[in-house]
C-alpha cells in the first residue's frame, strides 16, 4: 500500500467495502429478480427489460470499483468513486420524488446522501492536506 493509501482512515475503507459489497449484490439479485430492485416496475417489454438490466449493471459496476478502492485505493480514487456513488444516489432520489415511490426508498437515500457527503468532505480535506504536504516538502 502506497503513502498516499495510507491517508484513507480505516472506517472509510470499511464504508466503501460494505457498500462496494451492497452495490454489488443488488446488481446481482437485479440480474435474475428486477422487480427486487425498482418495484413495482413492470418488466414486461424489451425497453423495459433493457432499463432494468442498465439500472442494475450498474449498480454491479459501482459496487465493483468501491471494493477497489477499499482494497488499495488513494484518497483521489475515493474521491472520484464516492462522488459518482453521490451523483447516483441523488439521481435516485430524484426519479423516487417525481414517481412517487416508497417514503422508507426515499428516506434511506437521504441518509445514503448524508453520508457520502460527508465522506467526501473528509476525503477533500485530507487530499487538500496531502497536497499541501507535498508542496511544503
Amino acid at each position: 500500500m502506497s503513502n498516499s493509501a495510507k491517508l484513507i482512515p480505516q472506517w472509510i475503507r470499511i464504508l466503501a467495502g460494505v457498500l462496494g459489497l451492497f452495490a454489488l449484490s443488488i446488481g446481482i439479485g437485479g440480474y435474475f429478480k428486477p422487480d427486487m430492485v425498482v418495484h413495482g416496475f413492470a418488466f414486461d417489454s424489451v425497453a423495459n427489460q433493457t432499463m432494468g438490466m442498465m439500472f442494475t449493471g450498474r449498480n454491479a459496476a459501482l459496487g465493483v470499483a468501491l471494493i477497489l478502492v477499499a482494497i488499495g485505493g488513494v484518497p483521489e480514487s475515493f474521491a472520484v468513486i464516492f462522488i459518482i456513488g453521490f451523483l447516483i444516489e441523488l439521481q435516485d432520489l430524484i426519479t423516487n420524488f417525481v414517481t412517487g415511490g416508497l417514503l422508507n426508498e426515499k428516506i434511506f437515500v437521504a441518509v445514503l446522501l448524508m453520508i457520502e457527503g460527508y465522506v467526501i468532505s473528509r476525503l477533500f480535506k485530507i487530499i487538500g492536506e496531502k497536497h499541501a504536504a507535498e508542496k511544503a516538502g
